[in-house]
């Protein structure tokens, strides 16, 4: 059978023709081969065991400068190692032909002919002759010099880079996509108690001076934000300083991506806003008491109208009861006025017109006579430390008694079985910001210590709020009391307690810079007996009644009006007709008409001579304080006594002959 001849287009090339293309691959082998060579920055090199060049690459021209011819036999293997350092090159050169070791891409300066330095990444193998000894070394030396300018770069950029975030108040942290640290500014690294940026990377929150469960909700943020690829900005959070103190944060989170564009990490700041966020709970705070105030203004303005009239008709029959069962009832009934009377006084102090009465004084005797009577009959111990020449301060010893009184019962009953109180006052002098949001200056330092049982952390921030109380029968206006009774001061309460240890209350006040005089000495005046008429404006028809009742018992008779236009018209009238008064009482307040502040001027128009007397439930406004400010004569509170209304007659009118 006749073998198939192959078609033309299935035959196989001829031998020479393979031959051809085999030839020609090589030439075009070989050619690339040659290219690559010429663009190689790769010398290739022998020594023999001295070092000494055997052979040497013409790359070397290309790269150093050097011809092969001008280096083999000529130059040593250090030779072209700059001067510095030198000898340390070739000890450790030597080190590794004792011990034929291979060369491992190592780094190394080289000088170029013109005496430029150049880095090179050299490796090598050792050659070894048929007994075992070091004949030389083969290897070659890369240029690498391109890469370190641009690593040397990238590192003077990073340096840059951390200097700026050192010098920034922020924090500033990254992480990688495991969420363990890369890095921080030297503002974070002081945060964690950190001293280089060495120490934290690597490290997760877990290994951070960080609570457990602080520690968990930062990862849970951060994961958060690598999952959506979405940043968080303005979290705020509580955090454990280094120190071990608790603080506020304020935390911004943006994911970090490669070149491609994949999340790689998570770079965050985070700013210490505990002060300003204190500041603006003691904005809050105020602002409460502020609105507080106003209503319990109102309250104790309209319970003081109310008693005023029962309080001197009270008054008045106890005065005048001849049966000595009826007159105990009367004064148990006075008695409760009173403190009925001494609640609406610490209402008055929330409320706007409860400014403090200033008077400069020596603190020590206020704190002596409240600790004595604050804890008269109980079972609680009491030390009092006072300073040496402490400095007087300017202050309403009626209210900075009552803050006394009312933290000295709450450590008492923090302490049922029995314990002591501590009260120790000395002169500080503190810089700004340092107490509170006190500026810079001298105070006097109150603290009261007790033995109780404390006061647990969760609670701590809010014992000056208004109505906050633990106690079943409290009213929890205490301590918000005592906060607004020093901050009218002008000072600053505060006080670190924790459950089973006790609480301290510290209380500083400015220090006065003018010395106090000696008190006057108290003189028992006797009741007054005038005559003549007293004009009397009030609102409230009880008022009227009660008050000319008592001023009658001080001899005097009475006309009452109920605003301010009947009292100024009919003041003109009297006094056209030749009929003059002793004094005129004016209320300070008339819904819907004219008060006293308004028909004191008109009446001075009349009679610049005439006694006027304001009257009140208000007993810390203004114009109370200080009546001769606003034209007054002098100031009555209600309710008052007829003993009170005795007193101030005394004073400015006078007596019956």
């Amino acid at each position: 059978m006749k073998s198939k001849r192959p078609t033309k287009g299935n035959r196989r090339p001829s031998a020479k023709r393979r031959d051809k293309r085999a030839a020609d691959a090589l030439r075009e082998s070989v050619e690339r081969f040659a290219q690559s060579a010429q663009q190689s920055r790769t010398i290739t090199w022998e020594v023999d065991a001295c070092g000494l060049y055997t052979f040497v690459s013409p790359v070397s021209e290309r790269v150093i400068g050097f011809r092969p011819d001008e280096i083999v036999g000529k130059l040593h293997f250090y030779d072209l190692h700059p001067e510095t350092g030198r000898e340390a090159f070739k000890a450790a050169a030597f080190d590794t032909f004792r011990r034929k070791d291979t060369f491992k891409a190592l780094e190394n300066p080289i000088l170029t002919k013109d005496g430029k330095m150049i880095w090179v990444v050299t490796s090598g193998i050792p050659l070894l002759n048929t007994d075992g000894t070091l004949a030389g070394y083969r290897g070659n030396d890369t240029d690498i010099t391109e890469r370190k300018r641009a690593e040397e770069a990238l590192h003077i950029s990073q340096r840059m880079l951390q200097t700026v975030l050192d010098t920034i108040p922020v924090a500033v942290f990254w992480k990688d996509r495991n969420l363990r640290y890369l890095g921080g500014n030297r503002t974070w690294l002081n945060a964690v108690g950190l001293n280089s940026p060495e120490q934290v990377v690597g490290k997760t929150d877990f290994d951070l001076p960080w609570e457990k469960e602080q520690a968990s909700s930062f990862r849970e943020d951060d994961k958060r934000v690598m999952e959506t690829d979405a940043a968080k900005y303005n979290i705020i959070e509580p955090f454990l300083r280094a120190d071990g103190t608790r603080a506020w944060a304020k935390t911004n989170k943006v994911p970090l991506h490669d070149a491609s564009g994949n999340v790689m990490g998570v770079l965050g700041t985070y700013e210490d806003i505990t002060e300003s966020r204190r500041m603006e709970d003691e904005l809050h705070k105020a602002q409460k008491l502020e609105s507080l105030g106003l209503l319990a203004g109102g309250i104790a303005h309209d319970f003081n109208n109310l008693m005023g009239g029962i309080f001197g008709y009270i008054d008045l029959a106890l005065a005048t009861s001849q049966d000595g069962r009826v007159s105990g009832y009367l004064s148990s009934a006075i008695g409760g006025i009173d403190r009925a009377r001494s609640l609406t006084g610490q209402l008055l102090t929330f409320s706007k017109g409860g400014a403090p009465v200033l008077e400069t004084g020596d603190l020590a005797s206020a704190i002596r006579n409240s600790c004595k009577f604050a804890l008269s009959g109980s079972n609680v111990s009491c030390v009092i430390d006072i300073g040496e020449n402490l400095w007087p301060c300017d202050f309403d010893g009626n209210q900075i008694g009552q803050v006394i009184d009312n933290i000295i019962i709450n450590a008492q009953q923090a302490m049922p079985m029995g314990g002591s109180v501590v009260v120790s006052a000395k002169n500080v002098q503190a810089k700004a910001g340092e107490i509170g949001t006190l500026p810079a200056g001298s105070y006097v330092k109150v603290s009261i210590l007790d033995s109780g049982i404390g006061i647990p952390q969760e609670i701590l921030p809010r014992i000056f709020d208004p109505f906050f109380t633990t106690k079943q029968k409290g009213s929890g206006l205490g301590l918000s009391i005592c906060h607004s009774i020093i901050m009218r001061h002008n000072g600053w309460i505060d006080v670190e307690s924790a459950q089973g240890k006790g609480a301290t209350f510290h209380i500083y006040l400015p220090a006065s810079a003018v010395t106090p005089a000696a008190p006057p000495v108290p003189k028992h005046a006797p009741m007054h007996r005038g005559d003549g008429r007293i004009l009397i404006m009030d609102d409230e028809e009880l008022i009227r009644l009660s008050a000319s009742k008592l001023a009658e018992v001080l001899g005097y008779s009475a006309v009452s009006t109920r605003n301010g236009k009947e009292t100024v018209a009919l003041l003109q009238e009297e006094l056209k007709a030749g009929r003059s008064f002793a004094a005129v009482l004016l209320d300070l307040t008339i819904p819907g008409g004219m008060g006293g502040k308004e028909v004191v001027a008109e009446i001075r128009k009349i009679n610049a001579e005439i006694p006027l007397f304001v009257l009140s439930g208000y007993s810390t406004d203004p114009v109370m304080t200080d009546p001769d400010k606003y034209g007054f004569t002098g100031s009555l509170c209600k309710p008052f006594t007829i003993g009170e209304m005795s007193e101030l007659f005394n004073r400015h009118l006078k007596a019956k002959s």
